[in-house]
């Protein structure tokens, strides 16, 4: 829910749920160190509405040809929709299902670059 603006000059780390942080900073690193492209796992984006998406991020550096350093890195983002959990899990004894589970699998493509978001 975000615009491109909303995020300029953010830290990417703030949207990143506090589990994924470490994953996403050594994949970060990765592009830093190899200086190629990297695809990020699956982790937790924080939406506009405080609610968690997930996402799966390509790195994509762009080394300057002049003098043979990273100029930006743009990041183009795929989101993961998984499978929902609609009821809590319940004991076996009230025999009430412990689960029921939705299955909303998707993946969309998005053309968003964000430049350097990561220190």
């Amino acid at each position: 829910g975000y615009l491109s603006q909303d995020l300029l000059g953010m830290n990417l780390t703030d949207f990143i749920h506090e589990e994924d942080r470490n994953n996403i900073s050594d994949t970060w690193n990765r592009v830093c160190r190899d200086r190629q492209i990297v695809t990020s796992g699956n982790y937790r984006f924080r939406t506009k509405d405080n609610s968690y998406i997930i996402l799966q991020t390509i790195f994509e550096p762009f080394i300057n040809p002049w003098n043979n350093e990273i100029e930006i890195i743009v990041a183009r983002n795929k989101t993961k929709t998984k499978p929902v959990r609609t009821t809590m899990p319940s004991s076996k004894k009230n025999g009430n299902p412990s689960s029921v589970d939705m299955d909303t699998s998707s993946t969309l493509d998005s053309d968003d670059l964000i430049r350097q978001l990561l220190p």
